[in-house]
């Protein structure tokens, strides 16, 4: 007697689905081929997804998603984890608001509770374009009032001695281009 008949243990016998059993598990042979069916067919979509996808591609590149009427930007949200409240009330008080999860869902995985767009510690925002021109606008104004007023301080006098800027050599040169600043040798 086994040990198995002294405890009790009673051992169906093994009956094929020929002898009119049941089988337990489906072959092993059918699930491999099954499996390696479905491990093709999801290479192919990875490998079709991966040519649309290169690196090369431009993670921030939003222009194309625009509404007509509307800029899209990119602000801080968070710097190492860690919210950036004092930019996100500076952005809204311009009139950025949060473009919303709903409009661009591709943009944010499908697991995502949030209602807004954010990657890598930036959030995508929004303001009617006709906006973000006057805002352009005055930012220019006010790079150009700058140049004038520097060179108005430039080209001025103390009281009391010769004027400068009516003489060729002695008024001030002021360049308006770009050019490689000289590096100087120790």
């Amino acid at each position: 007697m086994s040990d198995e008949e002294k405890a009790g243990i009673k051992r169906r016998p093994n009956i094929t689905p020929a002898e009119g059993g049941r089988a337990v598990r489906p072959e092993l042979r059918d699930t491999q081929d099954d499996a390696r069916a479905a491990a093709a067919e999801r290479a192919a979509q990875l490998r079709a997804h991966r040519a649309e996808h290169t690196s090369n591609t431009d993670e921030f590149a939003v222009k194309h998603l625009q509404p007509p009427g509307w800029t899209y930007q990119w602000h801080t949200w968070s710097i190492y984890e860690q919210r950036a409240v004092t930019n996100m009330m500076q952005s809204e008080d311009r009139g950025w608001q949060p473009v919303p999860r709903s409009r661009h869902p591709e943009m944010m995985p499908r697991d995502s509770d949030s209602d807004v767009i954010v990657r890598k510690g930036q959030i995508l925002m929004e303001l009617p374009t006709e906006i973000v021109e006057e805002y352009r606008n005055a930012e220019a104004k006010a790079a150009r009032d700058q140049v004038r007023w520097k060179q108005e301080q430039l080209a001025a006098t103390p009281e009391g001695t010769l004027p400068r800027g009516e003489d060729p050599r002695t008024r001030p040169k002021i360049g308006k281009s770009y050019e490689p600043m000289p590096i100087p040798k120790d």
